[in-house]
Formats: C-alpha cells, structure tokens, sequence
C-alpha cells in the first residue's frame, strides 16, 4: 500500500516472522512491490482486491478509470457502503485486471 509497508514486508520476510502477504494494485507503491517481491523470490504474495479508498490524505482510483466506481475526485469511494452498491459489471472489470 505504501513505502513503509514495502520496507516493512521485506524486513520481516527475511527475519522469517511473516508468511504471507497481498499487495493493493491500485496503491501508489504496488510497483515497488512487486519488484520486491520478484527480488525474495520465496514470497507468498496474494493480490488485495481493493474497491475502496478510505483514508483522507491517502487515495487511489481504480486501475480501469471506471466512473461507476468513483467520487467526485476520481477516487475510490472512501465507504463500504458505496463500493456495495456498485455496479457489478464495472466491478467485474476492475478486478479482472489485476
């Protein structure tokens, strides 16, 4: 999700203390991610199916740039509420491009 999750999942990886994790694609840092990921190369990594963006200071918009899954700032909807009366075909889209 962020550069302190990245830092933090190698860290704890290589110390043994974790044994599984999931990235959330349409976070700033997924690249970051994956590259350290590809680096462990023992990493049992999931994807985050993500719908919502509830942080203020802190948002992400769907990877398909679909409306129907946005606010007024082109971000995920920051309730669960919202994301639930979605769309469903829009949903289907987003999360079959991860």
């Amino acid at each position: 999700m962020c550069q302190a999750t990245v830092s933090a999942y190698q860290d704890l990886h290589e110390a043994g203390l974790l044994s599984s994790a999931a990235v959330m694609m349409p976070c700033a840092w997924a690249p970051a991610a994956a590259q350290a990921i590809h680096a462990l190369r023992t990493a049992d990594v999931g994807v985050h199916w993500t719908l919502t963006s509830e942080w203020s200071a802190y948002r992400w918009g769907p990877l398909t740039c679909a409306p129907a899954l946005t606010d007024g700032q082109g971000h995920f909807h920051a309730g669960v509420d919202e994301a639930r009366r979605a769309d469903p075909a829009p949903v289907r889209t987003e999360l079959g491009s991860v």
